[in-house]
């Protein structure tokens, strides 16, 4: 599993590819619900296809997360991620980020 516990507050994901994908992205959320206590940084420099599924389930990720008070930030998503959430209406729910560091230091930034 490519989930870490980068410090108290913040999960650390790397997205594997479509293959991987919706598995690892069904147990970050049951991370995520169980915690309750935490932002989360996906890392999605590894990814080149992605699914309407993966798409929905980074949704509700997202959703599970604003309902905590949390965020999840996503970095380096394939334009097909970012152009499926705006065709949705829905990428302002998400943050981005070019890379990890700059996700990590966001979402720092935010609770200052």
């Amino acid at each position: 599993m490519s989930i870490e516990n980068w410090s108290e507050d913040i999960v650390l994901m790397s997205l594997p590819d479509e293959a991987e994908m919706n598995e690892e992205l069904a147990n970050l959320l049951d991370v995520v619900c169980s915690r309750r206590d935490c932002d989360v940084v996906v890392d999605c420099s590894l990814v080149h296809h992605v699914s309407r599924s993966s798409c929905s389930r980074l949704l509700d990720l997202g959703g599970e997360l604003r309902s905590f008070g949390h965020r999840l930030m996503l970095c380096k998503p394939p334009a097909r991620i970012t152009e499926t959430l705006k065709v949705a209406g829905s990428a302002h729910l998400l943050g981005f980020a070019d890379n990890k560091c700059v996700g990590l230091a966001k979402l720092r930034l935010s609770r200052t």
